[in-house]
């Protein structure tokens, strides 16, 4: 049986909106080359599959090992940091199940998540660390059509939490989620279409249950489209650790994703909107294969569009968070052993 190569894009933490998680270089649930390398891998199985693209370049499964430096906000001075991730991942695929196993380390020569407050402030360096496990089975229930049985886990650490810290550093396990995803598949003469159900389930402290819908459309050619819709709170604990009332079942955030690969080159352009189109991001990343070598480079543009009503923006700014958009350049290799 042709083996389907399960792929999870939504790696933009469903678990809050924009506003309540801002992005954290450095958190590898946030990384756009995890996400790049699925959608990279599952075009190049599929082509090897198909048997018709005769330029199919770079490796589909083992163990790579990667090193990822993002570069600070160049939009906000005040916040110059610099973070280094070594990464190291196993990819595989047996017969019908297929496998990804990835652990991650950050050190952040200062706290990215905030700004200092005042220009005397010095900020914390902090210690990181991410486990992700996806397994995935795959099988055939018509000549056109495969279903696809996911389990995906993705766990973030703090090693060294900070008590005193307002933007999640201050807790060892900052994020915990476990998804369960079913996807159905049919194959098209020119690709493939297939959509998304999971159910991310969050639990760390303030536990909650979440859905989320992905359509897909890959074809031959290398040109690959996603759209991901999310909600949030379909179950939520009462309160939250800090006392408050849970968030109420609303709908979260859009996702657009547009890849493209041949050969030795891959790219992506990921797009994000709140669930009122007021807020938005976008990331474009880049990939080329050297052999058992991949070079990658990424920018993201974070928190665009409306700001803050001007008692949020003043708690912000006693808190060191940032309103204004975040630009974060990314460089990194990747090196299949």
């Amino acid at each position: 049986m042709m083996s389907k190569f399960f792929l999870s894009v939504l790696l933009l933490c469903a678990a809050a909106s924009l506003d309540a998680l801002p992005y954290i270089p450095g958190c590898p649930l946030h990384e756009s080359c995890v996400r790049a390398l699925r959608q990279e891998t599952q075009a190049r199985r599929r082509a090897l599959e198909r048997r018709e693209t005769p330029d199919v370049e770079g490796r589909t499964s083992g163990v790579y090992t990667g090193f990822q430096m993002d570069l600070g906000d160049f939009n906000d001075s005040a916040n110059d940091y610099i973070n280094l991730r070594p990464s190291l991942a196993y990819l595989n695929s047996l017969n019908s199940i297929d496998l990804f196993f990835c652990a991650f380390y950050t050190f952040s020569t200062a706290d990215p998540g905030i700004s200092p407050v005042t220009d005397s402030q010095s900020l914390p360096p902090v210690h990181r660390g991410g486990l992700e496990a996806n397994v995935a089975y795959s099988f055939d229930i018509a000549e056109a059509f495969a279903l696809t049985f996911a389990l995906d886990n993705q766990n973030m650490f703090v090693f060294n939490p900070d008590e005193s810290s307002l933007n999640g550093n201050d807790k060892a396990l900052a994020y915990a989620a476990l998804e369960p995803s079913l996807r159905l598949a049919y194959t098209l003469d020119f690709g493939e279409a297939s959509i998304l159900n999971s159910l991310p389930f969050h639990y760390t402290d303030d536990s909650s249950l979440d859905y989320a819908l992905s359509l897909m459309l890959n074809t031959d050619g290398g040109l690959g489209f996603t759209l991901n819709l999310e909600w949030w709170n379909l179950w939520a604990a009462e309160k939250t650790e800090t006392g408050e009332a849970a968030s109420p079942f609303e709908y979260g955030q859009t996702e657009v994703v547009v890849h493209f690969w041949r050969g030795k080159f891959f790219a992506s352009l990921a797009a994000t909107a709140d669930s009122s189109f007021t807020r938005f991001g976008i990331e474009p990343y880049a990939a080329y294969t050297l052999g058992r070598f991949t070079l990658f480079a990424s920018v993201l543009v974070n928190n665009m569009g409306a700001q803050p009503d001007d008692t949020t923006m003043r708690v912000n700014l006693i808190q060191g968070k940032r309103d204004v958009t975040s630009v974060i350049p990314s460089i990194g290799v990747k090196y299949w052993l």
